[in-house]
């Protein structure tokens, strides 16, 4: 008996560690608990780990648009009513708030973000919640992207369990969300009035939400997996005239609209750059999660070269749910001179130190330069086509985690001379200042400029580094 019951506790143990161990390796990548799935998103600013919850839903037909219970205008552009299937998805269980913002960018995206860390969101456009959506994928090795309209409105809804309701899980908009009414002309805390019949909250009110697709009009018949209207080879939209032309979807109502405005069929559309107080984005995952790459990461090179002038950068494999190639070395003012001709304005100096200084566009334009005058071999990946960009903090952190060794010129210096540069400015400022006075014109200088300088100078001291993703 003794050996039967010895041999049972072994047993017992050995399960019990195995669960363990499942569990450790669950909580590195997010747990699946039924409907739900959770993601771990490290705040390397804190060292806090914040977790998203996101809710499955299952692949269904739905009808989409002025269903009867929505009492939509005769002339609103969420008619006509069609069917609609999607495959499976995910979704947020909540707009993202200002705090998840902050700890994946290191910024706050609007005023409002230092003084509500919970509310959602806002003043951010499209470009920007897509290039969230790459950053949090490259932190979490999910990949995140913007809801599709069809996917919003069946969650709005309630996907298989849908009451057909006029609001999200209600028929009373002020007891599920924040709109006109009941707002105080502001955003609130995520969550906190009712969900809907599959525990998402804020669907009515609070911010209106980015979604993937362009607006257009709907079309008649059941449609698999909708995702807008058809775009060009630069991801335009076709054959639109120009009420619809050029402006993305957003849905679900804002605290700064009226109820009749945020019911769940009602769209609206922005610009992609607009933002606004009142616009924000809940984030999506398709089911399952597609890799970057169809190929094994095994058959991947383990590295690629690309000529930058006249010098060879060596671009290294860093693996992960979405791999990506980045160059060992940061750029430095020769690379610059070789592919522009001149020196970029910020670098007049050492040849050998890093580049500072590029905005975006110039960023976009030195990727282009050295994508045409690259062997077009280093671009391809099986049937896939990289693309040249500059590096992300998240791809440089990400890279770093992982291993490789990314090589900075001068770093010290640069950054000393950077700190020098911001000082000088002020004491000009001031200079100028006590000048004006003695004189009996008295002159301050603005903390706006001030502030703006200090944000300019800390861009300057970034490395750039090139990857192919």
């Amino acid at each position: 008996m003794n050996k039967i019951v010895a041999k049972r506790l072994v047993l017992t143990v050995f399960f019990l560690s195995v669960l363990q161990s499942v569990s450790l390796f669950a909580s590195r990548r997010g747990d699946v608990v039924d409907e739900w799935l959770t993601v771990l998103v490290p705040d390397t600013l804190t060292g806090d780990t914040l977790s998203i919850r996101m809710r499955r839903l299952e692949s269904g037909t739905f009808v989409m648009g002025a269903t009867p219970e929505q009492r939509s205008d005769e002339d609103a552009i969420d008619r006509p009513s069609h069917y609609v299937s999607l495959s499976s998805f995910y979704i947020a269980e909540t707009e993202v708030t200002q705090r998840l913002w902050h700890a994946v960018t290191g910024s706050y995206a609007g005023p409002e973000g230092m003084l509500n860390p919970s509310a959602p969101v806002t003043w951010v456009s499209w470009y920007e919640a897509v290039r969230f959506c790459d950053s949090i994928s490259s932190r979490t090795g999910y990949r995140f992207c913007l809801p599709t309209e069809a996917q919003w409105e069946y969650a709005a809804r309630g996907g298989d369990k849908a009451r057909e309701t006029r609001f999200a899980g209600n028929n009373r908009a002020e007891d599920v969300g924040w709109v006109y009414s009941n707002s105080g002309n502001k955003t609130h805390e995520v969550a906190q009035k009712l969900p809907n019949e599959i525990g998402l909250y804020d669907m009515t009110g609070n911010v209106s939400e980015w979604c993937s697709d362009w607006i257009g009009p709907y079309r008649l018949g059941e449609r698999p997996d909708p995702a807008g209207p058809e775009t060009d080879s630069l991801g335009q939209p076709l054959g639109l005239n120009d009420y619809w032309s050029h402006e993305k979807v957003v849905r679900g109502g804002s605290w700064d609209n009226t109820a009749h405005n945020a019911h769940l069929s009602s769209r609206g559309h922005h610009a992609p750059d607009y933002i606004s107080s009142d616009c924000g984005l809940r984030l999506a995952m398709h089911d399952p999660f597609p890799p970057r790459f169809s190929e094994d990461e095994s058959s991947m090179p383990a590295s690629k070269t690309i000529r930058v002038g006249k010098r060879k950068q060596r671009m290294i494999l860093v693996n992960g749910e979405e791999p990506f190639y980045i160059a060992e070395d940061a750029l430095t003012n020769a690379d610059w001179v070789a592919v522009f001709g001149k020196h970029n304005e910020e670098n007049l100096v050492s040849d050998k130190n890093m580049v500072r200084g590029v905005s975006r566009s110039r960023q976009e334009e030195l990727c282009d330069r050295i994508s045409r005058n690259a062997d077009s071999k280093v671009f391809r990946m099986g049937e896939r086509t990289l693309t040249l960009a500059v590096a992300t903090e998240d791809d440089i952190r990400l890279a770093e985690t992982v291993g490789v060794k990314l090589h900075t010129p001068k770093k010290a210096a640069d950054a000393d001379r950077q700190g020098s540069t911001y000082s000088r400015k002020r004491k000009h400022s001031k200079k100028m200042s006590v000048l004006a006075e003695l004189i009996g014109v008295k002159v301050e200088v603005p903390e706006d400029k001030v502030l703006e300088t200090l944000v300019e100078d800390k861009r300057n001291t970034s490395p750039i580094y090139l990857i192919l993703k």
